[in-house]
């Protein structure tokens, strides 16, 4: 078998690490960072975790890439958005019953009770926000904060996938010029933040969440680069990632730094031979494996296991309250990924298909 074949592969097995490597930051900053107020003894040192957040991007990073190779896969945009539902839906589905149904026993959730009409932001996939002002009957509450990337990865799908079908060859052009139009009309506007028309910022920013599109563009351009070996596109994820960083609210020297070390793991994950390799580890793509229902299951019930963790068990040390909670939550992001759900995505797609 030829060489470049089998690094080729392995490149992109490192991008399952690099899910690892997400994942591992958005929990350590909600274990360690995000909720000082019910947490106080875990967020002692939380300004080393602060940043994890990012791990976010990371995930917009992956997507821009592995979602130009799906389109390239699919035979329309129909196609395209099934594939999709299908990679989501299941794990979504699973995770919504099993934080409903343990809601009840982990009165400490940060986002409290939950109404069964909550269920179906998630499963929708579209934000409390949205189904709020489309009815005023029941007021929606999404049931995990974490969810709100969801919403924005199919924003993405359903955008970049209309472009792609509509025009392939321009397809990443256009995507990139409606983000750096976006970046254009804030910073007009970022001067004097009051001027700015309230209902085209709700659309831009608030409905089509643009403000994170120039991620997905950079993932994209490193796609291009990595399928066709035109350093050109690599150039322009570069200079890409100069807007997607200055969009960014609240922007500082230490999270441009941080957005500049994210770019950069990612690039060479997918040009270094050592990073390759560190993120095809077997550790980085197990924790990559389980990292999407891990995702969904993790923040609320980890923030109640801590709380409890703390009050049942005086002897744990502080530091180390949440890792009984996230071990057990761990393990049931395993079975979700290892059994669950591509049992219900063999139902689910059994039931489609026959109707």
């Amino acid at each position: 078998m030829d060489s470049s074949l089998k690094l080729d592969r392995s490149r992109i097995t490192s991008l399952d690490g690099l899910r690892g490597l997400a994942i591992i930051l958005v929990v350590s900053f909600h274990a360690y960072a995000r909720w000082p107020d019910l947490m106080p003894w875990t967020t002692t040192q939380s300004d080393f975790f602060k940043l994890g957040y990012l791990g976010v991007e990371l995930f917009f990073l992956i997507s821009g890439f592995v979602i130009y190779m799906t389109l390239e896969k699919c035979r329309s945009f129909g196609d395209f958005i099934f594939r999709r539902w299908l990679r989501l839906f299941p794990a979504m589905l699973v995770a919504t019953v099993i934080i409903y149904t343990t809601s009840f026993l982990l009165t400490e959730r940060p986002n409290g009770p939950i109404k069964f009409l909550d269920l179906f932001s998630g499963l929708l996939f579209i934000e409390d926000g949205i189904l709020n002002s489309l009815q005023h009957y029941v007021h929606i509450i999404t049931i995990e904060g974490a969810f709100w990337s969801l919403f924005v990865e199919v924003k993405f799908y359903l955008i970049f996938g209309i472009l792609y079908f509509y025009n392939k060859k321009t397809a990443m052009r256009n995507l990139s010029l409606i983000f750096l139009s976006y970046f254009v009309y804030i910073s007009i506007f970022r001067a004097a933040p009051s001027t700015m028309p309230a209902i085209i910022d709700k659309i831009l920013t608030g409905l089509l969440s643009l403000q994170y599109f120039g991620w997905f563009c950079v993932g994209a351009m490193l796609y291009r680069e990595f399928n066709s070996h035109n350093k050109s596109f690599s150039a322009l994820s570069a200079v890409m990632m100069i807007p997607s960083i200055l969009v960014i609210k609240d922007l500082n020297a230490e999270i441009a730094i941080a957005c500049v070390a994210l770019y950069l793991i990612f690039y060479l994950s997918l040009h270094n031979q050592w990073v390759v390799s560190v993120f095809s580890s077997r550790a980085f793509v197990f924790v990559g494996f389980i990292s999407y229902p891990l995702y969904l299951i993790h923040e609320n019930a980890m923030v109640a296991l801590t709380i409890k963790t703390h009050t049942s068990l005086p002897f744990v040390p502080d530091a180390m309250t949440p890792w009984p909670g996230l071990m057990a939550i761990g393990l049931v992001a395993y079975l979700i990924a290892w059994q669950i759900e591509p049992q219900t995505k063999k139902l689910l797609f059994r039931v489609v298909k026959r109707h």
